[in-house]
């Protein structure tokens, strides 16, 4: 079992209730049953299942009947309801039964579509329910060599049984099929096109007309597609960095898909090996290094938001760290090569005359730290962990595995 940085137990052990988010095959159902097999009274709801899914959508008192039954019986007990998004009126219910019956029972559910909780206009139990998020499989969790991960990427099953045939299948299954039986999109065709380009199109910055021209559709569906990928946890917007919210939307965005292997599929990919001196594999890793950061953000609760800078096409900075205005920026640039140049950090010294208390950093594959003008080299893992890994409880008190 690969042990996972986010610690239920913590929660459950303060009598609180959970919200779960994260794509589909993450790792979520697994965590939760591990959990609370160490829990002598349980219920357990999979959503994903035809009789349970049409049971609660059609009467969500059900629920309530269930659970009143089991606290007569038991007196408390814990009710994990898997993939809720499929009946977000259960949340109605979940309400009313932790309003009513307290420490006598906690939920612990999952979701892999906030959007889809938030269209039906679901009481989202704020102040009751702790939202967290669980990604891919991290560094900070497993060791994985390098090149296997930037091809089949860090889902638990490319992991334990690396496959070009189950990331494929997660595509075709998941993010084409699935996500329009969810009725999410309209017209299939045109939703499956636009995620081929989308895949292309990950990590650079975004022009919605362009790639409206080339997914022969609109402008505003292909805004609306982005918003789809994002609101289900499938890929991650970096908007331009700026402390003004109205500035950073009127940039052009990036986004990242949630997993290297999974974009590699979308791509038509999967076979295709990891090569550091290609301009490919230099992107994949740049990829890769930003997911990290955004994982490790969360499971640490640095609380940092995520920018991008660019000032023209050679004065960029992958990826800006920041918080409010008065915590020091951190600029980072990511290079696969081991030993970056003076020409490879051109955008953080840029960054740096705009913003001088700013921290520069240049992450590598390589294992050497050095400093270079004011920039510091090192390995990126070094770097993600010496950014995120200064504080080890978050503000739930979570520890992190050592």
């Amino acid at each position: 079992m690969i042990p996972r940085n986010f610690n239920l137990s913590e929660l459950l052990n303060k009598n609180r209730s959970v919200l779960l988010l994260g794509p589909r095959g993450v790792g979520k159902t697994k965590l939760i049953r591990d959990t609370l097999s160490h829990y002598p009274n349980t219920i357990e709801l999979d959503l994903l299942k035809s009789e349970n899914h049409r049971r609660f959508a059609a009467h969500p008192e059900s629920l309530r009947e269930d659970v009143e039954f089991e606290i007569r019986r038991k007196g408390n007990v814990v009710v994990f309801i898997d993939e809720v998004q499929r009946a977000p009126q259960l949340l109605n219910e979940v309400h009313a039964l932790i309003e009513t019956y307290q420490s006598q029972v906690q939920f612990v559910l999952t979701g892999s579509s906030a959007r889809k909780l938030r269209r039906e206009g679901t009481n989202l139990l704020a102040g009751r329910l702790r939202q967290a998020k669980l990604h891919p499989i991290t560094f900070h969790e497993l060791e994985q060599p390098l090149a296997r991960v930037l091809q089949y990427g860090q889902l638990p099953a490319a992991i334990t049984d690396p496959d070009v045939t189950f990331l494929e299948s997660y595509v075709d299954l998941y993010l084409r099929e699935e996500v329009y039986q969810e009725s999410l999109v309209r017209k299939q065709e045109i939703f499956a096109r636009f995620l081929d380009v989308a895949a292309q199109h990950s990590g650079e910055l975004v022009s919605y007309a362009k790639l409206a021209r080339i997914s022969n559709t609109t402008e505003v569906t292909v805004r609306e597609y982005f918003q789809i990928l994002a609101d289900t946890l499938l890929v991650h917007r970096i908007d331009a960095f700026s402390y003004s919210a109205a500035k950073q939307i009127s940039q052009r965005p990036r986004f990242y898909f949630f997993d290297i292997g999974v974009l590699n599929a979308a791509r038509g990919e999967a076979s295709v090996k990891f090569n550091s001196n290609s301009n490919r594999g230099g992107k994949q890793f740049e990829h890769l290094v930003i997911l990290e950061l955004i994982r490790m953000n969360d499971y640490c609760n640095q609380r940092f938001s995520f920018g991008h800078f660019r000032e023209s096409e050679k004065l960029e900075v992958d990826i800006v760290l920041f918080r409010g205005m008065s915590d020091p920026l951190i600029a980072i640039e990511i290079k696969v090569n081991e030993t970056p140049e003076a020409i490879d950090i051109r955008g953080l010294l840029r960054f740096k005359e705009l913003h001088p208390h700013a921290t520069l950093l240049c992450l590598t594959a390589g294992a050497r730290s050095f400093d270079l003008l004011g920039v510091s080299i090192m390995p990126w893992q070094r770097g993600v962990n010496d950014i995120m890994l200064t504080t080890t409880v978050d503000s739930s008190g979570i520890p992190l595995p050592k």
